[in-house]
């Protein structure tokens, strides 16, 4: 495969083990699942390697009774994220990719970028929040935050039963920033079939009341129409 598909080979997994009033459970909510199934079938396309991390987001008085339980002989909270995490390194395995795991504390967002930007992963991948359908469609606050952060690419996967199908959207304002978009889109298409879309949006000068005080309709239709026509042969 070529080196642009080969860019993406180290792959950072986010796994949320909450489930109810459980802190670490091993029954995987369905996005958090999804986007299990999606890095390791990824890094297995590109003979990639895995980060599986938890972040504990607990409060102070949380990681005081921790601490203080750490000091007996029984299993920690992150003893048990571990031992599920364990479960999906073998999994990972299984599909012969190399995966290692990792448990730390903080805010989930904040701890995500900041382990991307240490091992220099090439790619986040993350579940959306298991929220209403309002909520998901944002992708909740913790994947706005990577979406906006995060200095590499991120994958925010929702539970898809069909893959054979797959459609990417690439938003363009032909800058710099949005050719690396583009980069990134190419090179999925260069691993699977997929329907790649390019859009770029053409925004008003001023607002349209503003510009009819200004100018005529004929005058503020020729405006746009100019803009049009000088956008779509950059985006073609």
């Amino acid at each position: 495969r070529s080196t642009r598909v080969q860019s993406f080979r180290r792959i950072l997994v986010g796994v949320d083990l909450s489930h109810g009033d459980r802190l670490v459970s091993n029954e995987f909510n369905a996005p958090t699942e999804e986007a299990i199934r999606r890095a390791i079938w990824l890094a297995s396309q590109v003979s990639g390697e895995m980060t599986f991390l938890v972040v504990l987001e607990l409060s102070a008085r949380a990681e005081e009774l921790l601490r203080e339980h750490a000091a007996g002989d029984e299993p920690t909270v992150d003893d048990d994220a571990y031992a599920v995490l364990s479960q999906l390194v073998a999994r990972a395995e299984r599909e012969g990719v190399r995966a290692r795991a990792n448990v730390v504390h903080g805010r989930a967002w904040e701890e995500l970028i900041r382990e991307a930007a240490r091992e220099r992963h090439d790619l986040l991948i993350v579940g959306t929040r298991n929220l209403g359908p309002v909520s998901r469609a944002l992708f909740g606050s913790t994947g706005m935050k990577l979406l906006r952060y995060c200095p590499v690419p991120v994958w925010i996967t929702r539970p898809d039963p069909d893959w054979s199908d797959l459609k990417v959207l690439v938003a363009t304002d032909f800058s710099d920033v949005a050719q690396r978009a583009l980069d990134v889109a190419v090179r999925m298409g260069q691993l699977v079939d997929i329907k790649l879309s390019v859009v770029h949006a053409l925004e008003a000068d001023l607002d349209t009341r503003v510009l009819r005080r200004s100018f005529t309709e004929e005058e503020v239709a020729a405006r746009r129409q100019a803009h049009r026509e000088e956008a779509e042969p950059t985006l073609h």
